[in-house]
């Protein structure tokens, strides 16, 4: 990683840690590795953080861009909800300031602070509710904005659900992480259906086959 400017900090360094992890277990790619490796992290807990709950700012920086990730996570035995909002920031002295703030999906991180991640479990003996949402144009924004090299949203959701956003040990968080990576890889399979489905009718649309028959009557 990037040289932390809270090297220090015990939160910061399990941040770290969990990235260098998902980075040798995963094997991303050398290119996509690179620009992982080029990120710096740091945590900012939140001061009203008490009990079992774990809140916070994560910002992500790379190349005088920093993607902010506000998250905020409370769990009971029983139940456990997540909400992670995003923002970014471009340094003013950044070369590349102009380019970013014309691009639609870094723009909206830039003016505001949409929800990347949600989820609400509840799992007891009687009982059991999942609600979660992944957010694929924040993802995206996310993508182009500090991880340009990587294939697709799915690529930033699979990173960021390996940090510790709440305990390994919460049962209930490792849950939420495989229903919200389920839900991003069904967008993503979602995404590609109707790239296809739009490709399939350019194909066959009327002036295509127009031509063709044109074609073949010339022959």
């Amino acid at each position: 990683m990037a040289d932390s400017p809270c090297i220090d900090s015990v939160e910061t360094a399990a941040f770290e840690t969990a990235l260098r992890r998902y980075i040798e277990e995963s094997k991303p790619g050398r290119s996509i590795e690179q620009q992982l490796k080029e990120w710096s992290l740091h945590w900012e807990p939140a001061e009203s953080t008490e009990g079992s709950n774990r809140s916070g700012c994560l910002s992500l920086t790379r190349n005088s861009v920093t993607i902010h990730l506000e998250s905020h996570c409370e769990w009971t035995e029983t139940t456990l909800e997540w909400i992670c909002h995003a923002a970014a920031q471009v340094s003013k002295e950044s070369k590349l300031k102009d380019r970013l703030h014309k691009d639609d999906y870094i723009c909206k991180l830039l003016s505001s602070k949409p929800v990347l991640l949600e989820a609400n479990i509840l799992h007891s003996e009687d009982q059991l509710e999942e609600r979660v949402d992944c957010k694929d144009d924040v993802a995206e924004g996310i993508r182009r904005a500090i991880l340009p090299l990587a294939d697709s949203a799915l690529d930033v959701f699979e990173v960021l659900l390996a940090l510790p956003f709440w305990p390994e040990t919460n049962k209930l968080g490792h849950r939420a992480r495989l229903r919200l990576l389920e839900d991003a890889m069904c967008n993503e399979c979602e995404e590609q259906e109707n790239e296809q489905a739009v490709e399939d009718l350019e194909l066959g649309s009327p002036s295509s086959k127009r031509q063709k028959k044109s074609v073949k009557d010339d022959a």
